[in-house]
């Protein structure tokens, strides 16, 4: 039988935008014979990934899980922790998703995506 484990801590979703226009694009030129596909789209993904796990470990988060182009990271509060224990991990889950937007909005790929 599961057990239940309760905890405070806030939680992040991030998703990557356009992520089925880049796999649709790298397997268009996979298909056109250029030096593209699966290889690249997985070296796009990891390094952009690995720019976002950078970010949230570097703020204190931790990453629960993936689900292919996006995953979600947890802030826990320490047992016993109060409300200002939440705020201040509140306020780390918030800059650390201003960071990511600030490094990540606006980055290209080798095909242009």
């Amino acid at each position: 039988m599961p057990r239940v484990k309760h905890m405070m801590g806030v939680c992040m979703f991030a998703d990557i935008s356009g992520f089925t226009s880049l796999c649709e694009t790298y397997s268009l030129k996979a298909s056109e014979a250029e030096s593209c596909g699966t290889d690249k789209l997985t070296f796009t993904l990891n390094t952009y990934l690995g720019k976002i796990i950078e970010d949230i470990l570097k703020h204190g988060g931790d990453v629960l899980k993936f689900a292919g182009d996006a995953l979600l990271a947890l802030w826990k509060a320490e047992y016993g922790g109060n409300l200002d224990d939440l705020t201040l991990l509140i306020n780390k889950a918030i800059i650390c998703s201003i960071a990511i937007q600030e490094e990540c909005d606006n980055y290209m790929t080798d095909v242009g995506v």
